[in-house]
């Protein structure tokens, strides 16, 4: 119920702004608007609230101020004149008022507040007329009535602790009508603060927390909707679908960058993400769009909101580099259990030639000795270890074993050419992550076959700069 509280001093910094102490003698303002006061037959000891702000927009300070007499309470209201002089608007005789509320005038609206409620008040047509009653009591349901709108808004909030919306440290509100037997006739200040009046603003908690449970059960089931976003332009493809239930996140992602793509390479990595979306092979599709509505089924049917497991699946197709015509992609899918902490993960770099839709294989490069050196010293280099033995691979390595080219096939990137690893090919640790070795292209050339060289676009005397 901390909003609760934030509302209670709130209130209480207003009303030390908003309002002043008519007890005390000094400008001429302060003496006529005190006689104005005993002109009504009081007394100063008999006051017990009072404030100034401006009330009628006519840029005149007005004044308002609640004395008791004979049993009687009144609430006065002044209009200030351009002669810095006060003169009485209305005198409103006040049955139910308590001596504890607290007068303040915040903007064009005159605030009754106190012990957890708030009278408002707004000057329209020619009289002073209460616009909203607010209640937001410690222990009890919060809500205000809108007598403009003729709504009722709740606060959605503890002891309903089972709300499964992710909203952080906000509060839910939700409005309803305010029902037709509980609309008063007439609003001024008496009618506001007669006994009478109270039918109008006091609620039975039993309806209050009915309409309150009903909200919680909407707002659970719309939780379990999934937000989407679609976009499907010259630059990405992206659909993504989330569900926030409490404090866990379901959530499904692709996307293909675009960016620079050619139809030919278009085609060819939109197949690739059909292939991932539709990890079990199951149906031919014919586009992302399709193969990803039917991903989307299977993600839902693995949403369990009763447990703890929740999962995030990411399939990608990101664009890391360019050289002349060859681009280089990073194609993969995550996907997490936000429960253990763990997920799975398959990555690779693919560059392929945009024009043709060639991508560079092992076929374009000779497996040899001098290649296979470079490629350990890009490990150690990865590894910042100065030998085999004190990097974080598996021990048959460290003790000498031949280590083997990597499964994925190279690829080009800042104009290196890199060897990476899988995770767990080469080391038995998580933290070793994905080892990779970078070689710069000019030691690489001995070893490119005639086709490596023709699809890089160079020879042994001219290295082109990436893009």
């Amino acid at each position: 119920m901390k909003d609760l509280s934030i509302v209670l001093v709130l209130l209480f910094l207003l009303f030390l702004n908003g309002c002043s102490d008519f007890s005390h003698k000094g400008t001429a303002e302060n003496s006529k608007e005190e006689s104005s006061y005993l002109d009504g037959g009081f007394e100063d000891e008999d006051v017990l609230s009072t404030c100034i702000g401006s009330l009628n927009d006519d840029g005149y300070r007005d004044s308002v101020v609640v004395k008791s007499a004979d049993g009687n309470t009144f609430l006065s209201v002044f209009f200030g004149t351009k002669e810095g002089e006060y003169e009485l608007f209305k005198k409103y005789q006040c049955e139910h008022y308590w001596d504890e509320l607290v007068l303040n005038i915040h903007g064009d609206t005159l605030s009754c507040s106190g012990y957890g409620i708030s009278y408002d008040f707004l000057y329209l047509n020619g009289d002073i007329k209460l616009v909203s009653y607010q209640s937001f009591a410690i222990g009890g349901p919060s809500y205000k009535l809108d007598f403009e709108k003729k709504k009722m808004t709740l606060v959605v909030e503890p002891p309903f602790e089972d709300i499964h919306e992710y909203i952080g440290d906000s509060t839910i509100y939700r409005s309803i009508d305010i029902p037709q037997d509980k609309i008063p006739v007439s609003y001024s200040i008496s009618d506001a603060f007669n006994e009478k009046f109270r039918q109008y603003i006091i609620y039975d908690e039993s309806f209050i927390y009915s309409k309150i449970e009903g909200f919680v059960n909407e707002i659970n089931e719309n939780a379990k909707t999934p937000k989407s976003e679609r976009v499907d332009n010259d630059t990405i493809l992206l659909f993504s679908e989330e569900i926030k239930y409490g404090d866990k996140t379901f959530a499904l992602y692709m996307s293909i960058d675009r960016k620079g793509m050619t139809p030919i390479l278009k085609a060819i990595l939109e197949k690739e993400m059909c292939a991932m979306l539709d990890k079990e092979n199951k149906y031919v599709y014919n586009n992302v769009k399709d193969v990803y509505d039917a991903r989307k089924g299977e993600w839902l049917e693995a949403c369990d909101f009763e447990h703890e497991h929740c999962y995030i699946d990411s399939y990608f197709i990101d664009k890391i580099g360019g050289r002349n015509d060859l681009f280089t992609y990073n194609i993969g899918n995550y996907h997490n259990d936000q429960y253990s902490g763990h997920g799975l993960e398959e990555e690779r770099y693919v560059t392929y030639n945009k024009k043709t839709g060639m991508s560079f294989t092992w076929d374009m490069v000779k497996k040899e000795e001098g290649l296979h050196m470079l490629m350990v010293e890009g490990l150690m280099e990865f590894f910042k270890s100065e030998n085999v033995e004190d990097m974080l691979l598996v021990e048959k390595y460290k003790k000498g074993e031949y280590i083997p080219f990597p499964e994925n096939p190279p690829f080009i990137v800042n104009e290196k050419l890199v060897l990476q690893f899988h995770r767990y090919e080469i080391t038995d640790v998580y933290v070793a992550g994905c080892p990779c070795s970078e070689i710069s292209l000019d030691k690489v050339i001995p070893y490119l076959t005639a086709e490596g060289k023709d699809f890089l676009d160079i020879s042994t005397s001219n290295v082109q700069k990436i893009e």
